[in-house]
């Protein structure tokens, strides 16, 4: 092993995932990779290459691959994604054919409040370079206890408008559209028609937003990840080309208009909004980049913030 790669008589075979930790003992030495643990009772070339592989902590490439993963992880901008995605796949061609796929994407982000707004960043993070960030509303002071990129001097400003400043005063490289209006269903499935290869919706006006983006999913083919919360619980759709159908539309849809009370303030909890942000975004990053981890599925989700806090 030299700076990450496994030799077999000579020739570079495959990347050690950086995340391996390893441990010496009477029993030999033991390998915690990303699918458990190998332990390696004999030093030999088998051996090694055997005990690395049981733990997951072997993704095999060939020499040009292999450059190319080390280049990906001396990039201070894709290290961490490429650790990442090292975790979860089979070969070094799957994490860069997924980091390749990320960097081409374009993203939809219809609301940019609590939710979007750390989606936005979340995912620029990871290697999306093109967003079209959509939002009506201005930033209002009760918004900074719980959208965490605005500033005093942001208020009364437009939030979308405000996050491409933001986006652009922290990465490199980005391709931003912005429009500060109200959308529709029947807006982003025009918009999704073409060149948009994922959106995400967490806009809560109309409520039921969310819940019909599955029509953009089944008229334009894109995945669509859309997010909220009611009383205390958070609730994730996800749609998914490949298995839309298989969701009954009594589970996304329901009969009832409710309304909010004149005096209503919903429960928009700063950590709340971060929790779903994160599941979106990870959502979206995976149906993306799927070789290296598989696409999710379609679903519907919900759950309470204590649920995430339990201990298995």
């Amino acid at each position: 092993m030299d700076d990450l790669v496994l030799y077999r008589s000579g020739a570079p075979i495959g990347i050690i995932a950086p995340s391996m930790l390893f441990a010496r003992s009477r029993h030999g030495i033991f390998f915690n990779g990303p699918h458990g643990i190998g332990l390696l009772r004999t030093e030999d070339e088998p051996g090694l290459q055997d005990a690395l592989s049981s733990s997951g902590s072997l993704v095999p490439g060939t020499p040009e691959e292999i450059t190319k993963i080390q280049a990906l992880l001396g990039d201070p901008i894709t290290s961490r994604t490429a650790s990442y995605l090292l975790c979860g796949a089979r070969c070094c061609a799957d994490v860069i054919q997924d980091l390749d796929d990320l960097a081409c994407s374009t993203v939809v982000i219809a609301g940019c409040g609590g939710i979007g707004s750390a989606v936005a960043l979340l995912l620029a993070g990871s290697g999306i370079k093109k967003f079209r960030l959509i939002d009506p509303d201005v930033i209002e002071k009760s918004n900074l206890n719980r959208q965490l990129f605005w500033t005093l001097q942001d208020l009364g400003r437009f939030k979308a408008e405000t996050l491409a400043k933001v986006l652009k005063a922290r990465f490199e490289g980005l391709a931003l559209e912005v429009q500060s209006a109200e959308t529709s269903i029947v807006q982003l499935c025009e918009l999704c028609a073409s060149d948009v290869d994922a959106l995400v919706v967490t806009a809560d006006n109309p409520g039921t937003l969310a819940s019909q983006a599955r029509r953009i999913t089944d008229e334009c083919g894109v995945p669509v990840i859309s997010g909220g919360y009611i009383h205390g619980s958070m609730i994730i759709f996800t749609f998914m080309p490949h298995s839309s159908a298989s969701i009954n539309d009594g589970h996304v849809a329901c009969p009832i208009d409710w309304q909010r009370l004149p005096s209503s303030i919903m429960p928009s909890y700063g950590p709340m909004n971060m929790a779903l942000a994160a599941e979106i975004s990870d959502r979206v990053i995976k149906s993306i980049a799927y070789r290296s981890f598989g696409r999710p599925d379609t679903s519907v989700s919900q759950r309470k913030m204590e649920d995430l806090c339990k201990v298995i």
